[in-house]
Order: structure tokens, then C-alpha cells, then sequence
């Protein structure tokens, strides 16, 4: 078995990680909720990238939307956990859709490539 091969976790593990550090948010002080934060938006990137059906264009705009708001949080001076991690579960729920509709598909979508650029962090 090759040690640097990546092994998919199920659709749930993954984001029960990120119902997890939800719930730490509350947890926290200020410095560690920013860390949690662009933890969360690390791991929801990468399952912008894992969908493999393309997303219809209300998701799409409800994903786009929440992202754009999950940055915005994220890089506010005192960010506020109740409203970013609204904007998580509904990215979760859009996330949980798209995958569910295309499971077995073996061609990566365009839409969500293309989804992804539009909230990719600007460089500082």
C-alpha cells in the first residue's frame, strides 16, 4: 500500500469534523476561533473540489453566498460563532446535496471548479 496515496473518508466523517469544530467555536478565545475558522474553510474547499456532479444554479448561488459570507466572518476583527457557523451548515447541507446526486460519477465537475476561483482567498 502506497504510504502517500489519500484514502476518502465517507461523505458523514468528514463533515461530522466540521459539526465538531462548530461546536468548539463557543470553546474558544478569539486567537483559536480564527484558527478553527480557516480550519473550516480549509476542509469545505476541499469538498468544493471533491464534488463530482455539477451543481445546479441555485446551489451553486447558496454556496457561493455562504462562502463569501464564511470569509467575510473569518477575517472580521472579533468574528461571531453563531453567524459563521450558520453559514457552515448551510455549505454542509448544499455540499451534502451535490454529492449525494452525483455519487458514481467519475468526472470532476466544471461548475464547481469554477465555483471555487470565485471564493478562493486573495492574495495579501
Amino acid at each position: 500500500m502506497n504510504p502517500h496515496r489519500h484514502v476518502r473518508t465517507p461523505l458523514e466523517a468528514r463533515f461530522g469534523t466540521l459539526t465538531g469544530l462548530m461546536h468548539a467555536l463557543d470553546l474558544v478565545g478569539l486567537a483559536g476561533q480564527a484558527h478553527l475558522m480557516n480550519r473550516m474553510l480549509i476542509i469545505l474547499r476541499r469538498e468544493v473540489l471533491r464534488l463530482v456532479s455539477s451543481i445546479g444554479a441555485p446551489d451553486l448561488t447558496c454556496l457561493t453566498d455562504a462562502m463569501t459570507d464564511l470569509e467575510h466572518e473569518a477575517g472580521r476583527f472579533a468574528p461571531r460563532p453563531s453567524i459563521f457557523n450558520g453559514h457552515v451548515a448551510t455549505a454542509i447541507d448544499v455540499l451534502a446535496r451535490s454529492s449525494n446526486v452525483g455519487a458514481g460519477t467519475p468526472q470532476a465537475s466544471r461548475t464547481s471548479a469554477s465555483a471555487l476561483r470565485s471564493f478562493a482567498p486573495s492574495p495579501r
